[in-house]
């Protein structure tokens, strides 16, 4: 209640920005009303309890609330016509009931109509003027003829309540126009801005459109009415080649060709007559006088009146454009002249099936026309079979799958069956989107007669290839088997498998030349005579003596009609024979017979492969006649062999114990020499002369050197004995080893040794040190005059395997002696040079070959040398036998 009262009395209109003078006294006026109406009840309750006084009170104050209320509202305008308009009828009713002209009521109507009127101003005080006159002259009217009564009599407060109202009327209609006022300033303050948007905004659209204007791509030329050139923008200047400043105030139709100017000044009057062009196309010319093609749209610019002032025209060059066209008329020119000269049939079939454009090729070869085609569904010329796999490609095609070539089945316009060979693609418009299938069809008519030809030339040489093939087998055979009756059986057994015949033979001569005896057969005929010893007299007794003894082949294609052909009752069915030779240096050795139950069942081809058969059979028999020979032979060789190998072996032992017995008889007397010899020369110098003194020393120097050379000879016939066992070896360590050996005399000579990853091997690991040794060994010697000497120990890949080697870059020697460098006791440098027995290379040799390997060197005089070995998988003993 108390929050309806406050929305009542404090309405939300009078807080905040509405909060003003008029506002303010407004509401004061509101409320002392309503406090003298809220006063004036009681009293006349009190002093005249009538209803007719109380009435027009409580009437009043529910007006004032009333009023008060749309106010708060918002209702300005509605509350002041309702509030003025019920208060004034009101009052005209109370005066009419208190006297009149006379009631003092009626006065305060007057004065409140008057500021009404002044208030309003216009036509709303032109309405009160007239309604405080009507109001008069009515009055007047009544008291001429029938004076009101005087009903009602007012106390004081009465008058105070009228003289309220009618304050607080005079206060609404003030509260009014200063409402009306202060909107119509707003209205004007918007209508302000809007004209100021509205001026940026036009400020902000030409400056897009001098964008555009500037910046386009096209010439942009404006044009009075007349054709006078106004502007152009900087494209438009160059595009006719000038300036802007030498084109404005030029006439447009300058710029066009002389051609086409009367067309283009039609035009112009077209537009300016209030007619619309679309886009069209012109020939121009350059300030050169060079023409060019455009496309122009051209349009008329008007004033606010509505009025034509100018002309806009918006001008592309198009020449790249129209080189493009003439390019694609050209390619479309080609394209329907290749379509219809295609030796081939062409179709564009839509994506309904239906046939959209042919050439007259493919409706030559269908019979028909070319209206009798197109339109019609493709299906309606595919030959029943291949209409199922129709649909199915293009299906295939319009999901943008290749389908390969293709055969498919026409059926002619008069009935034939015409095969053809399709290549079908898919067509797509310019946005990629599939149009429909073209298919290039080829007539293969004469294809398909050619391979029914083919397949039967085929079929022919299908069975001249088994053929074939039949001999080359006859032709392995004779190679794998020896064994002569093994080798005709196997023959006989091929080639009635693979000819298919009834039976097949073969004959060999006897020793005496008068019988061809049958060493092979087949089938169980073939067994019963083999079993009988089946023999034919040489002559013409029958189809193989007669072949034998006429060194020819002999064909019955009809036995019944032959002579000569020996009726075999173990062989009834035979009715055709061929015989034929087994040849020898032009000599009969025996012949095949080939039987068949059909009558002339041979011809000219398998008279051939046969003959070449029986070649390769008599060549065959000739060489396992020789091979038996050989067997002989080779058996009596194999004796000799062993009995020579025996022989070798008892002379290399002797051999080996000759060498080591003269090597150990030698080193005795040489001991004494070299012993005696350095006595004299230590307990005797002083009595031998120089000369002798010399002499001396050399006997000694060549007795150590003596010895030295049987020693090694004892080491390399030791070697011969020594028996090799193999084991997986790491030369990286045995080189280690022998390096830490050498230390000394490596550091004291400052070489410089690179030791590379050496792989693991199989061999004997003390011969292998005793190689490496050699070699490091002969290295450090032959770089002792090296100011800077190197030695290099590695590996290198060969084409025969793994080589191992040990580099130096020490005195080297010429190649052309490398063959002398393995033997034993041979050197290529002297004595005095650098020292040795010779024996050391060839002690390596021999240890390498005992392994299966190789080793061999590679040098150049003064550039040092490199010495390269192999390991094979193999040893070899000192007889050369692999073990």
């Amino acid at each position: 209640m108390r929050h309806w009262l406050a929305q009542l009395f404090f309405p939300p209109l009078f807080e905040g920005v509405e909060v003003n003078r008029a506002g303010h006294l407004l509401k004061f006026v509101f409320r002392f009303t309503l406090g003298v109406i809220g006063i004036a009840i009681p009293l006349n309750l009190l002093i005249i309890p009538t209803s007719g006084r109380i009435l027009p009170l409580v009437l009043v104050g529910g007006i004032v609330l009333a009023l008060y209320r749309l106010i708060g509202l918002g209702k300005i305008k509605l509350a002041a016509i309702l509030y003025i308009s019920l208060t004034t009828l009101v009052v005209l009713i109370l005066a009419y009931l208190s006297g009149g002209l006379l009631s003092p009521v009626f006065n305060m109507l007057l004065v409140s109509c008057f500021f009404a009127g002044v208030l309003l101003g216009g036509r709303g005080g032109l309405i009160f003027v007239g309604i405080a006159l009507g109001a008069a002259f009515g009055f007047l009217m009544l008291h001429l003829n029938n004076p009101p009564p005087s009903l009602i009599h007012y106390l004081p407060v009465d008058y105070l309540v009228v003289f309220s109202v009618l304050l607080m009327s005079i206060m609404v209609l003030l509260f009014t126009v200063l409402r009306s006022l202060r909107d119509a300033l707003e209205q004007a303050q918007q209508e302000i801005t809007e004209r100021r948007q509205t001026a940026a905004s036009f400020k902000k659209l030409e400056q897009r459109y001098q964008s555009i204007f500037n910046r386009t791509n096209d010439a942009v030329i404006l044009m009075s009415v007349d054709s006078t050139i106004i502007d152009v923008n900087e494209r438009g200047a160059e595009m006719f080649g000038i300036s802007r400043t030498q084109m404005i105030g030029r006439r447009g139709l300058e710029f066009v060709a002389p051609g086409e100017r009367d067309t283009g000044m039609a035009q112009l009057q077209n537009v300016v007559g209030g007619q619309t062009l679309p886009i069209y196309e012109r020939k121009m010319v350059r300030a050169n006088g060079q023409e060019f093609p455009v496309e122009i749209n051209l349009s008329l610019v008007y004033d606010e009146q509505g009025l034509p002032i100018q002309t806009q025209s918006v001008v592309r060059d198009i020449s790249e454009r129209k080189k493009t066209e003439e390019k694609l008329i050209n390619i479309e020119n080609r394209y329907n002249a290749l379509f219809e000269a295609h030796t081939d049939g062409i179709f564009l079939v839509g994506l309904n099936g239906r046939i959209l454009e042919s050439n007259q090729r493919a409706a030559k070869m269908l019979g028909f026309s070319l209206d009798e085609i197109l339109g019609q569904d493709v299906g309606t010329f595919v030959a029943i079979e291949d209409r199922p796999n129709l649909q199915e490609r293009i299906l295939t095609l319009q999901k943008g799958q290749p389908v390969p070539l293709y055969e498919r089945k026409f059926i002619c316009k008069d009935g034939r069956v015409l095969p053809t060979e399709v290549n079908a693609m898919m067509v797509y418009d310019k946005d990629g989107q599939p149009q429909g299938i073209q298919s290039i069809v080829r007539d293969i008519s004469e294809r398909k007669k050619n391979e029914g030809e083919l397949h039967f030339l085929i079929h022919q040489l299908e069975n001249q290839r088994a053929k074939i093939e039949t001999a080359l087998e006859v032709s392995k055979a004779t190679i794998s088997i020896l064994e002569p009756d093994i080798l005709i059986q196997k023959i006989v057994d091929l080639v009635q498998e693979r000819f298919g015949y009834y039976y097949v033979g073969l004959f060999l001569l006897s020793e005496d030349h008068t019988h061809a005896v049958l060493r092979a057969g087949t089938g169980e005929a073939g067994q019963k005579m083999l079993a009988s010893q089946h023999a034919l007299l040489v002559g013409a007794g029958s189809m193989v003596g007669w072949s034998i003894a006429n060194k020819t082949p002999r064909i019955a294609l009809d036995v019944g009609l032959d002579a000569v052909h020996f009726d075999n009752p173990l062989l009834p069915e035979t009715r055709s024979e061929m015989a034929l030779p087994l040849m020898i240096r032009g000599e009969a050795i025996g012949a095949l017979t080939v039987q068949s139950a059909v009558e002339a069942a041979f011809s000219q081809e398998d008279i051939a492969v046969l003959q070449v058969v029986t070649d390769l059979v008599a060549i065959a028999i000739q060489n396992a006649r020789f091979h038996t020979q050989l067997t002989g032979y080779a058996e009596e060789l194999e004796r000799r062999v062993l009995e020579r190998t025996a022989q070798l072996e008892a002379t290399n032992q002797e051999l080996e114990s000759f060498s080591y017995s003269v090597s150990h008889d030698l080193r005795t007397p040489l001991r004494a020499i070299n012993g005696y010899s350095s006595i004299l020369l230590d307990e005797f110098a002083s009595e031998f002369s120089p000369p002798a003194r010399s002499f001396q020393e050399k006997i000694r120097h060549n007795a150590t050197r003596m010895g030295e050379l049987v020693d090694g000879l004892l080491a390399f016939s030791r070697l011969g004995r020594k028996k090799i066992q193999k084991t997986e070896v790491t030369p990286s360590l045995l080189v280690a080893e022998l390096i830490e050996q050498l230390e000394t005399e490596i550091t004291r000579r400052g070489i410089l040794l690179t030791l590379e990853d050496l792989p693991p091997c199989e061999a004997d690991p003390l011969l292998l040190k005793q190689v490496y040794a050699n070699l490091l060994s002969n290295a450090i010697k032959f770089t002792r005059d090296q100011p800077e000497p190197r030695i290099t120990i590695g590996t290198r890949p060969t084409e025969t395997g793994l080589a191992y080697f040990v580099r130096d870059n020490g005195a080297g020697f010429d190649m052309q002696y490398v063959d002398r460098l393995f033997r034993v006791f041979q050197r290529l440098h002297r004595e005095d040079e650098f020292e040795g027995t010779g024996v050391g290379l060839a002690i390596i040799q021999r240890i390498i070959h005992r392994h299966g390997g190789n080793v061999w060197a590679e040098a150049e005089l003064g550039h040092g040398a490199t010495f390269f070995f192999t390991l094979g998988g193999m040893a070899i003993d000192d007889t050369g036998i692999f073990f």
